[in-house]
């Protein structure tokens, strides 16, 4: 019997002894640190939530917002990259075909189509325009300021990887601004010394169809061109109070010719196939920013106050299009018709959303471009300049018109050189540094 309470006794000895010495656990939810696997082992938990130590709890809650924005965005990745000889590339894009070349003054320059050598430009001449496989150079020689120089533009054929020379025409250079429209028209602004020339149309033939002769050259301060519009804003001369705004086809027929009375100056302007948009500028009484959207006859549409100076704008590719507009800090989406905010994102929000520290105490983040895509979409691309010779941050954002699903954006390598945006259909190309990354 003895033996039995002994056993006994030392069971309960050894059971208190577990009881009192036993490991502590404490029970956590996934659902509470939803945490990747790989961190789950680094991340320690107290016994008490207010004594938890900042850092951790500041990862925990770097670790949530992740998690929380990854349901929202969607990281598109590359498809394609090809390199090309230097970084300082420049770049064109229509249908099939993407154009890059060297962009050396005064040099023979390199150029490639697809990604394949197609030989040296002339000493000077530039690519300034692609539709389909015709590619547009032009070219100065000569004194184009005070002597008899020559402005030469061609039109080449892209015939595989090689160039062929179609067509071949030369002006006078003095004073001309060239201007392309999408079929291959173009325009000159011309101006002079006291002398106002006004504007000259040509057919893709080089073959001069019409002109326009503005009241005064003095008087022009923005022109703009989309598709096959020309838009022409004229600032009122000495005793007139009156905008005049110009809107003519790629073969210079005047659509509309309206006066305004404008409260202030004209800081841009913006044609689009459904509307045309005026920036307005006042510092007096107090500083406003108006913003006026016409339509194609010149009727004023809408009219509002907006929040800043426009750095950057475009109307989205649609029938019904929206109003995309970026000031220096933020991005806004209007409706043309009421001139009524839709979206409103600042820069730093879509930084913040794709985990993006700025590079800049001020905060400043350019917007560089906007390109059209398929799909009611707008690929826009941000950077932040920084130390007069990189730029780092680089981010596309694409906008969709639907507004329903998850955000999609691009990630970019910083770069040495300000990186370019360029669209054909649902792709997008980007040439940052040496090389040409496509996206779908």
């Amino acid at each position: 019997m003895k033996k039995y309470l002994a056993l006994i006794l030392i069971l309960l000895l050894a059971g208190l002894g577990w009881y009192l010495f036993k490991p502590k656990t404490i029970q956590k939810n996934a659902s509470d640190f939803p945490i990747e696997e790989s961190t789950k082992d680094t991340v320690k938990i107290q016994d008490s939530p207010e004594v938890w130590d900042k850092d951790v709890a500041s990862e925990q809650d770097t670790l949530l917002k992740q998690t929380r924005r990854s349901d929202q965005k969607t990281q598109l990745s590359v498809k394609k990259i090809d390199q090309v000889p230097t970084e300082n590339m420049g770049l064109l894009v229509s249908g099939e075909y993407e154009v890059s070349f060297e962009q050396k003054t005064n040099e023979s320059n390199r150029i490639l189509v697809n990604g394949v050598g197609a030989g040296l430009l002339e000493k000077g001449e530039m690519p300034v325009h692609l539709t389909g496989n015709s590619l547009y150079t032009t070219q100065k020689k000569g004194d184009c300021v005070y002597g008899d120089g020559t402005f030469t533009v061609r039109e080449k054929t892209i015939n595989g990887s090689e160039l062929v020379d179609k067509t071949i025409s030369e002006f006078p250079c003095s004073g001309r601004t060239i201007h392309f429209f999408e079929n291959g028209d173009f325009v000159f602004r011309q101006s002079g010394e006291g002398i106002s020339l006004g504007f000259q149309f040509y057919d893709s033939q080089q073959q001069l169809v019409n002109s326009y002769l503005p009241e005064s050259e003095d008087r022009i301060s923005y022109v703009d061109i989309y598709e096959d519009k020309l838009l022409i804003g004229e600032s009122p001369t000495t005793g007139d109070t009156l905008n005049t705004f110009v809107l003519t086809d790629n073969l210079g027929k005047i659509l509309f010719k309206k006066k305004l009375a404008l409260v202030g100056d004209v800081g841009k302007i913006l044609a689009s196939r459904s509307y045309v948009a005026l920036y307005v500028y006042s510092d007096f009484p107090k500083i406003t920013h108006t913003l006026m959207i016409l339509d194609l006859s010149g009727n004023l549409v809408s009219e509002a106050l907006i929040n800043g100076p426009v750095q950057n704008w475009t109307f989205t590719n649609s029938i019904e299009p929206s109003l995309l507009i970026g000031y220096p800090d933020h991005l806004e989406t209007r409706n043309p018709k009421t001139a009524e905010v839709i979206n409103d994102w600042s820069f730093i929000e879509l930084y913040t959303e794709n985990d993006i520290r700025s590079s800049r105490s001020d905060n400043y983040i350019e917007l560089v471009d906007f390109v059209a895509l398929d799909g009611r979409q707008t690929g826009i691309l941000f950077s932040q300049p920084v130390n007069g010779n990189a730029f780092v941050n680089n981010l596309i954002f694409i906008f969709s018109e639907e507004g329903a699903g998850k955000k999609k954006f691009i990630s970019l390598e910083n770069s040495s050189y300000k990186p370019q945006i360029k669209s054909r259909h649902s792709d997008i190309s980007v040439m940052l540094d040496g090389k040409i990354s496509n996206y779908d």
